[in-house]
């Protein structure tokens, strides 16, 4: 992986961390706490919410390597031969699925709540 690759990654990682962090202490305080609630810091809406921002986030950093090392090859091919160019944007458009059926996932996890 590329160095630009990396500090993307860690970027989206530390995204990653940060959203749930925020989306775990939101509903935490949505609702009124209990005890066991209180001694582990997470509650059943919480770990819900996390397990939504995790499907989502993961879900659009695949989405977004896929669309990017599609979408150059896609173009390379179409300095070479511009008649494929729509034919092979077809795959691009199936990379950018991925983060569409991550985002429907992330809703009906979100809908349990």
């Amino acid at each position: 992986m590329a160095q630009g690759g990396r500090k993307f990654f860690m970027a989206a990682l530390l995204a990653l961390v940060v959203v749930s962090a925020f989306g775990a202490q939101v509903c935490l305080a949505a609702e009124p706490e209990t005890a066991a609630k209180a001694a582990t810091g997470f509650g059943d809406k919480s770990v819900i919410a996390l397990a939504a921002a995790i499907v989502v986030s993961l879900s659009c950093l695949a989405a977004a390597i896929a669309v990017g090392r599609v979408g150059a090859a896609a173009l390379g091919m179409a300095s070479e031969r511009p008649e494929l160019l729509m034919k092979s944007l077809i795959f691009v458009v199936v990379a950018e699925g991925i983060a569409i059926y991550g985002l429907l996932m992330g809703l009906f996890i979100w809908g349990v709540i």
